[in-house]
């Protein structure tokens, strides 16, 4: 949903002072054109100025951006690998692609290959499987066993740690708000049988709502 326009200024406004999460808030405003005109010179603008106090995710936002919409290769790859040595398994995933599409001399199939086993590793980033297998296919073991090397010396596993244990948690709390949920509902339920009264043999609750209206209904005052 588009920012209010009031929201919009005062998002401008905390950039300006020079808040990383407003800059990076405001780039990926502008790379998506999410309610303003998309625009990428202002997204570049922002995103370095994001990128340059240290924001996480505006590094690798300009990455793609250099990457894919405005033509400066070597520089989208630079940031991304950067972004990709730190754990970004985003990253790693959009390397690993750009690495194993690309054309001519930018192809770099055992690159790829040692990417996409950091993504897998990380398990925080897309499922990977297909795209490591197409490339096993192409490969020699010798290749294959290279970027694996490779892979190991740069992955980090507090990184992965971390991640787990965000989805551990993650999933914990999506399972203690379904319990909360049932017993809401439990609840809700309770309450009605005590206004209704108790169901009749094979009564739904639609239909004894149906049958309670129905008597109030033709019931005299």
């Amino acid at each position: 949903m588009p920012l209010s326009t009031s929201k919009f200024q005062n998002l401008v406004s905390r950039a300006e002072e020079g808040d990383s999460d407003a800059q990076y808030s405001l780039a990926e405003l502008y790379c998506r054109g999410d309610g303003v005109p998309r625009n990428y010179v202002e997204a570049e603008k922002w995103y370095l100025l994001s990128a340059k106090q240290g924001h996480p995710g505006a590094q690798y936002g300009l990455g793609v951006l250099y990457l894919k919409h405005l033509g400066n290769r070597a520089e989208g790859t630079r940031l991304l690998t950067l972004a990709g040595e730190r754990g970004d398994s985003d990253a790693c995933y959009a390397l690993a692609t750009t690495l194993s599409q690309a054309s001519g001399q930018g192809r770099d199939p055992v690159a790829a290959y040692a990417w996409f086993c950091l993504v897998e590793a990380y398990d925080n980033g897309p499922d990977c499987g297909k795209e490591i297998s197409k490339l096993e296919s192409e490969l020699s073991v010798e290749q294959i066993l290279g970027a694996q090397l490779r892979a190991r010396e740069a992955f980090r596993p507090a990184i992965a740690c971390s991640a787990a244990d965000k989805a551990e948690a993650a999933a914990r709390s999506a399972n203690e708000e379904a319990n909360a949920e049932l017993e809401r509902r439990h609840e809700a339920e309770r309450a009605e049988d005590t206004a209704l009264g108790p169901l009749l043999p094979g009564e739904s609750r639609v239909r004894r709502r149906m049958r309670v209206d129905l008597s109030k209904a033709v019931s005299p005052d």
